[in-house]
This record gives structure tokens, sequence and C-alpha cells, in this order.
């Protein structure tokens, strides 16, 4: 059984550019790839240096993936440290008539 992990989202009102949709959903998916990745260390029980290891990143980076810094990761070097870890990134796209 596949267990699935919701997780919500918000730009901060005190940001001081404007976010159109598209970013809005750029900033999710990176925000919810984080997340998941971060729980899947602390269940791990890794240290962020075996993560920078495995992932041939610095430990300085893996503290920012952890800490939430959604703006310093793209969705691209998410997914591979995903993967360096083991996990498989699934995606599901709908299609929305307008």
């Amino acid at each position: 059984m596949r267990q699935t992990k919701q997780v919500s989202f918000y730009v901060a009102e005190t940001q001081s550019y404007v976010v159109d949709q598209q970013e809005i959903l750029h900033l999710s998916i990176r925000k919810k790839l984080m997340s998941l990745i971060a729980d899947h260390i602390q269940k791990k029980y890794f240290t962020q240096m075996e993560v920078a290891m495995l992932c041939d990143i610095s430990q300085p980076r893996i503290s920012s993936l952890i800490r939430g810094h959604v703006n310093q990761f793209s969705i691209d070097s998410l997914v591979d440290i995903a993967g360096a870890l083991g996990l498989v990134v699934n995606m599901n796209v709908l299609y929305e008539e307008r």
C-alpha cells in the first residue's frame, strides 16, 4: 500500500514581488519534493554528510534542503537528489478545460 503525504504551500504576503500561477505551481512542486526528501532522510536516520556523499553535493546544500529553502533548488535537482536516495518520483498530469 502506498502512503501519500499532503503538503500545504503558501506565499508569504511580505514578499515584494508578484507571483503568477505558474510560479506558484513550481514552488508548490519543489516544496512537496523537499518535504518528502527531508522526511525520508529523517526516517532513515541519515546524517547530512551521509546524504551529501550519496547525492554528490555539499552538506550545506543538504542543510538548506532540510530547512526548506525552496528558492535554492530546481525541480530537476530535487528529482536527482530523490533518485540518489532511492526514492522514485512519480507525476500525474491532469487536463483542465478553460
